[in-house]
């Protein structure tokens, strides 16, 4: 039996932290709005960072603080403020790769994770940041599995205790650790500085000098790489030894982190006990498919990516999409009804809602009956309607959450997206 590694979530708001826990994250990460390599998540205020730590703690839960970006001279002094208010919130460690952030962590006391910005991809270099006062490090993406697990080996022949760390699922970047300027070239925003506006993953037209011809190169022809997906290959990452998994995706929705976390709690537990089969593997590949996605690969692990490792999507694969209903207005917990504020669409009879909140986190259920604003029932609710809404499974919601229905994606409505764009 492989030992259990931790299952990193992403935690770009307070809904996606609970969504992340609920779902049964062994440890979140999250950025301060200042200095984190996701600059346009939601991320917290440094008032709040208390708040995260202790609803992580509550859980049972570790909690990391990103600070993972490039740092100017001028910028020295409000790193170190949130570096002092992370300790003061007791996060669990800071995860950073810029010498001077990592030298005010250490002296300041904090646990230090070293960021896959930092590209280790060999053991003398982890060692370096050990002797720095890494407990973990990120490696770089481009490392295959063999390579990962001879690492680990050579560590642990040496009498080392640095933790491994690797992604298991997300974004792909077509600069492997992020080291890209196009973003900056076009927008003047820097994708390493979090900023990045992810020009690489448009289709493009490339025109020759004379303007006589033109070609039209889709995303999976050129920037645009899949999305990591580890599924297939979970006993061989248990069996190289690393001790955390991550889950990218600060950027992406609470039911994103529900999902994706869900799936890879329940594969990892699965594969560590041995019960991890093709079976489970096809559903979980069905239930991923339903979320954001760029259609999937398995990166740098097996083989380095080649042509057929790039999308052939602009904007998602995702087989669902998510429509706004309206909001919760007052919730009636001891029969499991709340009063749902219809702002658009329709919400039928027996479909299945979701439901999104900060203190919520993803709440899932089915209305099993509807009633107008005079308690008569009725098949369905429209725009404008206050509606009563029994929901099977009730779970607790809360005022203002948000409601949502899950609809597929038809092959018309998405040659309409496409057509749109």
């Amino acid at each position: 039996m492989h030992k259990r590694p931790l299952l990193l979530a992403p935690a770009g708001s307070f809904s996606s932290l609970t969504a992340a826990l609920a779902a049964g994250a062994d440890a979140v990460y999250f950025g301060s709005t200042l200095f984190n390599m996701r600059a346009t998540a939601g991320n917290f205020q440094l008032n709040q960072l208390p708040e995260v730590v202790r609803r992580t703690r509550d859980a049972g839960a570790k909690a990391f603080l990103t600070l993972n970006v490039q740092v100017y001279d001028d910028e020295l002094g409000r790193a170190e403020r949130v570096l002092s208010a992370a300790r003061e919130a007791g996060v669990d460690a800071v995860i950073a790769w810029d010498p001077a952030v990592m030298e005010r962590a250490r002296a300041l006391g904090l646990p230090l994770h070293v960021s896959t910005q930092a590209s280790v991809a060999n053991v003398e270099t982890a060692l370096h940041y050990e002797r720095l006062g890494a407990r973990t490090v990120v490696l770089a993406r481009e490392l295959s599995l063999d390579r990962i697990a001879g690492l680990i080996a050579e560590l642990r022949r040496r009498g080392s205790d640095l933790a491994v760390e690797i992604f298991a699922h997300g974004a792909m970047c077509v600069a492997v650790s992020g080291r890209c300027f196009l973003s900056q070239h076009a927008f003047g925003k820097s994708g390493n500085r979090g900023e990045c506006t992810q020009p690489c993953r448009r289709s493009w037209r490339i025109v020759d000098d004379e303007r006589e011809l033109e070609f039209r190169v889709e995303a999976s022809t050129l920037l645009s790489p899949r999305d990591l997906c580890t599924l297939p290959i979970m006993e061989r990452i248990l069996a190289s030894g690393v001790g955390l998994l991550k889950i990218e995706g600060r950027s992406r929705s609470p039911e994103y982190v529900s999902t994706v976390t869900g799936i890879y709690r329940r594969a990892l537990d699965g594969a560590v006990a041995g019960t991890y089969d093709a079976a489970a593997l096809a559903a979980d590949m069905e239930a991923l498919s339903t979320v954001y996605n760029k259609k999937f690969h398995t990166g740098f692990y097996e083989r380095p990516p080649g042509p057929a490792e790039f999308t052939d999507v602009e904007n998602s694969a995702a087989t669902h999409r998510k429509v706004y209903l309206g909001r919760v207005t007052r919730v009636y917990g001891k029969i499991g009804v709340f009063d749902l504020e219809m702002h658009s669409g329709e919400l039928v009879e027996g479909t299945e809602v979701l439901i999104i909140g900060p203190r919520t986190g993803v709440a899932r259920g089915r209305a099993v009956s509807i009633q107008d604003a005079d308690g008569r029932p009725v098949p369905s609710a429209h725009r404008g309607d206050l509606a009563g809404v029994k929901l099977d499974p009730f779970t607790p919601v809360r005022p203002k959450d948000k409601v949502f229905v899950l609809e597929p994606v038809t092959a018309a409505l998405a040659a309409r997206r496409r057509a749109a764009q």
